[in-house]
């Protein structure tokens, strides 16, 4: 699925299609995302340049409060919308930070050579971040997921190699490496699925 909300314009591939690598799968509304990118950009140089007007007239308060013409409670009403206009500035570039990440993440691509074996979501369909578009059936073997909180995804190297075995008896074992972190979280419990390659195609599990 994608990382970012939208409508799906295109679905270049079908049902059985053979994908390579990086190849691109299915794409938002690249002029939706595109505006919302433009929208952002808009408000941040509106919140700069109220931020700008909001330090000038603070200076100013101050300096009159030094002479004594401007009363305490002007320059904390300046001291205070200087900060409500700082603080408009980082809300707005935090915004423009999400539309640049939502434009970036409009398009699917392949995370590795395989075959579509599902079809999830047609074009026209508005999905939210993490909801399955396709299946694709790697080469790959079977995989272990574990779900873990955010705040494993910190200690965790890119290149994590992991022991797994059956529970309990331990019967069956064999080692694996980090693939993938899914980047969208579980709504209800906030947790990362982790994908996990299993050495040998992991064929001895179920």
């Amino acid at each position: 699925g994608f990382q970012t909300a939208g409508r799906i314009e295109t679905r270049p591939v079908s049902l059985g299609d053979a994908v390579t690598a990086g190849q691109v799968l299915a794409t938002l509304d690249q002029v939706t995302l595109a505006e919302d990118v433009a929208a952002a950009e808009a408000g941040l140089r509106a919140a700069r340049a109220s931020a700008d007007f909001a330090a000038q007239s603070l200076v100013r308060a101050q300096e009159l409060n030094r002479r004594g013409v401007a009363p305490q409670a002007t320059l904390e009403a300046a001291e205070a919308k200087a900060a409500a206009a700082k603080a408009s500035v980082a809300s707005a570039r935090a915004d423009l930070t999400r539309a640049q990440d939502a434009e970036r993440f409009g398009r699917l691509t392949a995370p590795a050579a395989g075959v579509v074996s599902l079809i999830l979501a047609e074009p026209g369909t508005v999905v939210t971040p993490g909801t399955p578009v396709l299946r694709l059936a790697t080469a790959a073997g079977r995989e272990a997921v574990i779900d873990v909180p955010d705040e494993m995804l910190s200690v965790l190297p890119k290149d994590a190699r992991f022991t797994i075995e059956t529970r309990g008896d331990g019967t069956l074992s064999t080692a694996g490496h980090l693939r993938l972190i899914e980047p969208v979280a579980d709504a209800s419990t906030r947790a990362h699925r982790l994908r996990i390659s299993l050495e040998g195609g992991g064929h001895a599990f179920r």
